[in-house]
């Protein structure tokens, strides 16, 4: 182990407010604290926390780099949806970990709520992690596993118009071909649970709120010490 963890600020100059996206802020906000004892002693749990916000904005921004080619009519990429979605899950269930471990509690004297990421977990557990129809849990019904199976983030089964104030409005009967399509609309992914109850994911209209919660969590933990 070495004497003194070291990390460049990459943006020294700039106020923190102004650095983006979110997973260089917390880059940033990590370094300007690397002097502290806590930082010091528990960089290698801190770092590792950083390295997976940097890979949600990674792999969303590769997602986005395959909706840029769609909108142009060009779907070649279009079997690379799959591979960066379900590494984008990943990296949310390894940061979910980390915000519900013990050390995330005893720096804040509390237990998190990342009431946001919550919603998009059963994504991650039941199709990311692994898929439920290869090893079932005792709460999985038959329906649940063969419904993740279907959806299985490679087409999207939902979209939603960008502008438009409830989300979850159906769109009726309107056609577009493909590429206004994604001009104009978010991708969506869904799964009905046993309740009833619909799980959405929506990877470019839900990364925003999800980057914001996990910085939010990230830097109170750096900042609590």
């Amino acid at each position: 182990m070495r004497d003194r963890w070291e990390l460049a600020d990459p943006s020294p100059a700039a106020q923190l407010d102004e650095v983006k996206p979110l997973s260089r802020r917390a880059r940033s906000v990590l370094a300007r604290r690397i002097g502290d004892d806590f930082v010091q002693e528990n960089f290698v749990r801190l770092f590792g926390a950083l390295r997976m916000l940097e890979g949600l904005d990674y792999h969303n921004a590769n997602f986005l780099g395959i909706v840029c080619e769609f909108t142009r009519d060009d779907f070649s990429s279009e079997h690379l949806i799959n591979h960066e979605l379900v590494a984008y899950l990943n990296r949310l269930g390894q940061f979910h970990y980390f915000a519900t471990s013990q050390f995330v509690a005893k720096a804040l004297n509390r237990r998190p709520s990342l009431a946001f990421i919550g919603t998009l977990l059963l994504f991650r557990h039941k199709f990311a992690a692994h898929r439920s129809i290869d090893k079932p849990r005792k709460e999985d019904s038959d329906q649940l596993a063969l419904s993740l199976a279907i959806h299985t983030l490679d087409t999207p089964v939902l979209m939603i118009p960008r502008k438009q104030a409830d989300p979850y409005r159906p769109m009726g009967r309107k056609a577009y071909v493909r590429s206004e399509q994604w001009r104009k609309m978010f991708a969506g992914f869904k799964v009905r649970l046993d309740s009833g109850r619909w799980c959405r994911f929506y990877p470019e209209r839900d990364h925003p709120m999800v980057m914001k919660e996990a910085y939010g969590l990230f830097s109170a933990v750096i900042r609590a010490a």
